[in-house]
């Protein structure tokens, strides 16, 4: 697996194919010795733990009322629901999917800490195989529903949508320029973790590039001769 990652062949002269694995982000890290992986592994985890922490509760800041149904309504099973069981539906989702991300963060960050010293490839793959899988349900399950809800809201809100019509397309240039930043980033420096990625991830990242001017980046030509340099260039560091 990591003369996959690497870009080199199989001990059968197989050219390598891309490993498609949301862990590949962090198997970098590998290639740096034993001594150095606990402190680096620690830090992922706990910097997954900060991120997912510092929004666990605001979901509920964007819910309307806490109001509990009246006695002629206590049936909910025969209500049909209204806009706002969807949204309190939305809240629960993204509730959910970030207190499993805080706290699976955590439970790998004591595991880490009691289990990792000189850690080896296979305790590595491991823990980056759970933070792969972390990372992708905070922004699926929480990142880009967060900013559904927040809008849903305050479209719902308002007396008049042109103003929120506005934040749209400013926030939309404004995530342009910070997605295409970090699509350069992919495309250059971080290209090789970037090229193992899923296949869903790079639909998704090549999809939007057209609109953020990274396309060229972000091909499978040029992605790969950029995940085959920084590969040269992680090989001779080992």
């Amino acid at each position: 697996r990591m003369r996959r990652f690497l870009l080199l062949p199989d001990l059968e002269g197989t050219e390598p194919e891309p490993l498609r694995d949301m862990s590949a982000l962090f198997l970098g890290l590998l290639t740096i010795p034993a001594k150095d992986r606990q402190a680096l592994l620690l830090a992922l985890c706990e910097l997954m733990a900060l991120v997912s922490g510092l929004v666990v509760t605001t979901p509920f800041e964007l819910r309307r009322s806490y109001e509990v149904p009246s006695s002629d309504a206590a049936n909910i099973w025969a209500v049909p629901p209204t806009r706002e069981d969807s949204m309190d539906m939305l809240v629960a989702m993204i509730f959910l999917a970030n207190f499993h991300v805080a706290v699976f963060s955590v439970c790998m960050a004591i595991y880490v800490a009691a289990g990792g010293h000189q850690a080896d490839e296979c305790f590595c793959r491991g823990v980056m195989a759970v933070l792969g899988v972390l990372w992708a349900a905070f922004f699926i399950g929480v990142f880009f529903p967060l900013v559904a809800l927040c809008l849903w809201r305050f479209f719902a809100d308002s007396q008049s949508p042109y103003p929120l019509l506005v934040l749209v397309g400013l926030f939309g240039l404004l995530h342009h320029y910070i997605g295409g930043a970090t699509q350069r980033f992919f495309g250059e420096a971080y290209a090789l973790e970037f090229y193992h990625s899923p296949a869903w991830l790079l639909s998704m990242c090549r999809n939007a590039s057209h609109g953020m001017g990274t396309s060229h980046l972000l091909a499978e030509k040029p992605l790969r001769v950029a995940a085959e340099r920084r590969a040269a260039h992680l090989r001779a560091q080992m």
